[in-house]
């Protein structure tokens, strides 16, 4: 009986771990965005890959195998709107609702005029996504810039509305607070039934805690530590805790096992 239930256990891992290679070779075949245009907006990032929803197309960044931020070019969704010279092609990125950071990918302004743009877009960062963005009232534009000034609020106004009506950005923000909720909770069941397993020696509570990690950190959120990772801590590259809740209950309650019964669970 024994020898049948590890038989079915050992099937059901490896079909398990064939979906969970179908759904990497999937998200692998993503159109990426060059890693060193995306670290201008997020240097911690170690993937951009390119999300089209009809013809609305941005970049979302990943560190540690999380969603840390949205990118997009101004060019791709607002194409129309030019400065005095031409366009003005910006790369902004934005998370948590407030803009993170913007910086010019190329433009046709006279330099002479379209300058100091760095105290301009400066004035961004940290922007909620529901701000008016009207030059001259919560945005100060350029001096002998004013119609370079406006190509870059307007542009980034459209591009950031045409993006937050998108279905997949609408799900994210509406379900951000059930998935922390799950980011803290799932890893605190798998971390009680490894518990259980050790404590009244069932061989079942270590299968359940395997298998639900399996399907939990390595389908659905794609975050199997990897030895990258831990050099990465190693190297103090630590991840923010609203990027991996998840790691941080485990580790936590690692800790918290070996404080209190000497061991890892």
């Amino acid at each position: 009986m024994q020898k049948k239930n590890i038989i079915r256990v050992s099937f059901l891992i490896l079909f398990l771990g064939s979906i969970a290679l179908s759904l990497s070779a999937t998200r692998d075949n993503d159109t990426p965005l060059d890693i060193d245009v995306c670290r201008q907006i997020y240097p911690e990032s170690q993937k951009c890959v390119k999300i089209q929803d009809k013809d609305i197309v941005y970049y979302r960044a990943f560190s540690f195998g999380k969603d840390i931020g949205t990118l997009f070019f101004t060019k791709d969704l607002a194409p129309e709107i030019k400065g005095y010279g031409g366009h003005i092609n910006l790369l902004a990125g934005f998370s948590d609702g407030a803009i993170d950071g913007i910086k010019i990918i190329n433009s046709s302004e006279t330099p002479s005029l379209f300058s100091n743009t760095e105290a301009f877009l400066n004035q961004f960062a940290g922007k909620k996504l529901s701000d008016k963005f009207e030059l001259g009232n919560d945005v100060e534009g350029i001096t002998r810039a004013t119609i370079s000034s406006k190509a870059v609020v307007t542009s980034l106004h459209k591009c950031l509305g045409a993006i937050k009506a998108t279905p997949s950005i609408a799900r994210y923000e509406k379900n951000a607070g059930l998935l922390l909720l799950e980011a803290i909770f799932v890893p605190f069941i798998i971390f009680i039934l490894a518990f259980l397993s050790v404590a009244y020696r069932k061989s079942y509570f270590r299968w359940l805690a395997l298998l639900l990690s399996l399907l939990y950190l390595g389908i659905m959120r794609n975050s199997m530590l990897s030895v990258i990772q831990i050099a990465n801590i190693g190297l103090l590259n630590i991840p923010r805790f609203g990027e991996n809740p998840h790691w941080f209950v485990i580790i936590l309650l690692s800790l918290l096992s070996i404080l209190l019964f000497g061991n890892i669970y």
